[in-house]
Order: C-alpha cells, then sequence, then structure tokens
C-alpha cells in the first residue's frame, strides 16, 4: 500500500518547497520520540532521498499541490502542521498501531502514548486522563494472544510546541490547507485549478 504524498516544507520566512514523496516512511518518521523532542534529523534524510526522482516515480521537487494521497505541510518556521489527505495521519494513531509495534520502537511508542490527549469517536474526540504504557498491556507484556484489545479505538497526539491542523480528506480539509499554502507560495493558474480538483466543486478559487 502507500503511493505519492506532497510534502510542504518551510525552513524559514523565505524558504518553501514541496517534495513529493513516497508515504510509507513518513507517519513511522514523524511519530516518533525524536521528532517529538525537536530531533528531525530522520525527516531530513527522508526528504534529501526523496529529493531525487528515483526510477522515474513522480519524486522530488514538484508544483505546489496535493499529489495522489493529498498534501502535508511542515513549517519548521512557525512550528506549523497541516494536512489533508489519504493514509498518512499525523495527529492520530490508532490502538492496533501501538499494540502491534515492534519491540525495537518501545521508546517512541512510549513516548507516543504521552502525548494522547483525545479518544476519537465517530471524528468526535473526547478528552482522555493522562495515559501511560500502562495501560497497553499488550505492549507493556507482548503477550497478544491473551489481553484483550480495542483494535480500531483511534487517539489525538499532540506535539509539544507545534499548532496541528490535521485531518482527512473532506473538501473543508482540501480548502484549509489550500489556504495555508496559498500564504506561502506563489501559485499559478494551473496549480489553483489543481488544487480546485480537490474541492469537488466547480466553484473557483481565488
Amino acid at each position: 500500500m502507500g503511493g505519492r504524498i506532497a510534502i510542504g516544507i518551510r525552513r524559514s520566512p523565505a524558504q518553501f518547497e514541496t517534495i513529493t514523496a513516497w508515504t510509507n516512511p513518513l507517519p513511522r518518521i514523524v511519530k516518533s520520540k525524536a521528532f517529538i523532542e525537536g530531533d528531525f534529523r530522520e525527516f531530513d534524510e527522508y526528504i534529501a532521498f526523496y529529493r531525487e526522482d528515483r526510477n522515474q516515480q513522480g519524486y522530488g521537487p514538484s508544483r505546489h499541490v496535493p499529489s495522489e494521497y493529498g498534501y502535508i505541510l511542515f513549517d519548521f518556521a512557525e512550528r506549523r502542521m497541516a494536512s489533508a489527505g489519504h493514509y498518512t495521519f499525523i495527529d492520530r494513531i490508532c490502538r492496533t498501531e501501538l499494540e502491534y509495534s515492534r519491540r525495537e520502537r518501545l521508546a517512541d511508542i512510549t513516548a507516543l502514548i504521552g502525548q494522547i490527549t483525545h479518544r476519537i469517536e465517530d471524528e468526535v474526540d473526547v478528552a482522555v486522563d493522562p495515559l501511560t504504557i500502562a495501560d497497553f498491556p499488550c505492549i507493556a507484556t507482548f503477550d497478544f494472544e491473551h489481553h484483550p484489545r480495542q483494535l480500531y479505538t483511534n487517539y489525538r497526539i499532540q506535539y509539544p510546541g507545534w499548532t496541528v491542523a490535521a485531518s482527512r480528506s473532506s473538501q473543508d480539509d482540501f480548502r484549509r490547507v489550500y489556504s495555508e499554502v496559498a500564504d506561502l507560495a506563489a501559485l499559478s493558474d494551473g496549480d489553483r485549478q489543481e488544487w480546485s480538483l480537490r474541492f469537488a466543486s466547480d466553484d473557483p478559487i481565488a
């Protein structure tokens, strides 16, 4: 599974670019102890790797428009993240993703659990008390056979010092991310038209 995702990166007020990369590595890199604590080296390596179009798969520097799996903005200058699209969710984590993680990711998972703020029920956030790894017995014991699991419970996670506006793929989600990108980059008429296709509307956008 997975495919191409457009990633907007703003390092400083004068530096903004969009790189198209493969979706699959990104959630693990962002939802990690290192990223949460402000160590972005693995993220930078990921971007550097996909800065080249390997095997003509459509990777590399690209227009400021969504790719097949959407668009994610990482604004390091103002510590903002915004996303709209499929598959690559940076603001939520599924209990399955937590409980079936490999042992070598235990430090990442422990850090993520500490950043859970809400349980998501029918796309509504329900506040939860602070959680620890003890609230996820399968992780603590790796005894997946004898512990019941609520496999499809989703949790909202926060990133200290960041403002995160990340969600799924509704028209409103794409309009919101488009507005942020349009403030950072000079978009062509073709770029605006391509964003319009994600709005599923004949209404032109400014």
